[in-house]
């Protein structure tokens, strides 16, 4: 929305007086509340009803004023990546690791009893975690959406593009604005406590992904986990 309006003040109101640019600018925000208006209007239900969340990026979000009682669709994917967050693991994660140890037993040359523990340790300090951050944007996604989206369902390909363009800042950047204390424990955690522990979740993940990595086999990248969990190796590894 602000890039939209530099590029009109900068550009077909250059000439104009700072009177009828300030006229114009006024004039654009009014336009912007009464369109979040009109989303608000058009979506809410006796049952459900929609609130302003928070803006970030120029961007307006939304949330369901009680975020526990939502829409079925959205509802049943909150309801999955609150799980996925409690555990500190994505289901993804999981299947890897099962496939991992089942490989871990069945070698061909005998039982890898160091990978199994090691495996099993590691599942272990993911319980331990704070919170797992990738999991903390998934969650976000479902919780808050912009007026391109329906209230009601989880468009996923939509929401990678969104958690992509959340992760361009900092994530003390983005959930320092985004109010999800009423969900998940963030209070207390200052901006450079969420930089610090972001930076050790990414090097936790990273090691842990490396690890399952070693013990999955040619036949399992053609399985559903696979390419999830291929593409969150490389994303810590950048």
């Amino acid at each position: 929305m602000w890039t939209k309006l530099k590029t009109i003040i900068t550009g077909k109101f250059n000439n104009l007086q700072q009177a009828e640019i300030n006229a114009k600018v006024s004039e654009l925000i009014a336009e912007k509340i009464k369109i979040e208006a009109q989303y608000i209007e058009k979506h809410t239900k006796d049952k459900y009803k929609i609130v302003k969340a928070f803006e970030f990026g120029g961007k307006q979000y939304f949330q369901f004023e009680d975020v526990f009682n939502v829409a079925v669709g959205r509802g049943m994917v909150a309801s999955e990546y609150y799980n996925e967050f409690s555990m500190r693991c994505s289901r993804e994660f999981l299947q890897a690791h099962c496939t991992a140890i089942h490989n871990a037993i069945n070698n061909k040359n005998g039982i890898q009893i160091s990978e199994i523990a090691k495996l099993s340790n590691q599942l272990k300090e993911r319980l331990d975690l704070i919170f797992d951050v990738e999991l903390m944007y998934k969650l976000a996604s479902v919780i808050y959406f912009d007026e391109n989206e329906s209230p009601y369902n989880y468009d996923f390909k939509y929401n990678l593009e969104k958690i992509k363009t959340w992760k361009e800042l900092k994530l003390s950047d983005f959930f320092l604005q985004v109010p999800m204390n009423d969900i998940i424990p963030l209070t207390g955690l200052s901006e450079q406590d969420l930089d610090i522990y972001t930076e050790v979740s990414k090097k936790i993940n990273k090691h842990h992904l490396e690890s399952i990595f070693t013990m999955l086999s040619e036949r399992d990248k053609s399985k559903d986990f696979y390419r999830t969990i291929a593409s969150q190796l490389n994303t810590a590894t950048i």
